[in-house]
């Protein structure tokens, strides 16, 4: 896969249960989009159209049991891959036929990073 593009969306929230934060990320365009893969269960896609993608980060999901229950501030950084050009395989045979990612694939790295205060 080629090197990606990364847009970073940042926030900054106090801690209480059941906090989530609301995602945007806008684009020129986003026609081609073929699919997306998260790094984490808590971060969900709830909309995505020709030039957004937006959704929903549940930090009771984003931060560890421990986390939550020490105070201070703590960062929470989760990714979302989206994978443009449908036609376009993710991976290709290699050197002995072994699978590599398809360095035509285009994808753009979506960074959810942010300070959680707690306490």
């Amino acid at each position: 896969m080629s090197n990606p593009v990364e847009e970073v969306f940042k926030f900054d929230i106090q801690y209480q249960e059941g906090a989530t934060v609301n995602w945007r990320f806008d684009f020129d365009s986003l026609e081609e989009l073929h699919y997306t893969n998260t790094s984490c269960y808590c971060t969900q896609l709830k909309e995505s159209g020709t030039n957004h993608i937006a959704g929903v980060l549940n930090i009771d999901s984003a931060m560890s049991n421990e986390l939550k229950a020490q105070k201070g501030n703590h960062d929470v950084d989760k990714v979302i891959y989206v994978y443009l050009d449908k036609d376009v395989p993710e991976m290709i045979p290699g050197h002995l036929n072994l699978r590599i990612p398809n360095p035509e694939k285009r994808m753009i790295k979506l960074t959810l990073r942010g300070i959680v205060r707690v306490g």
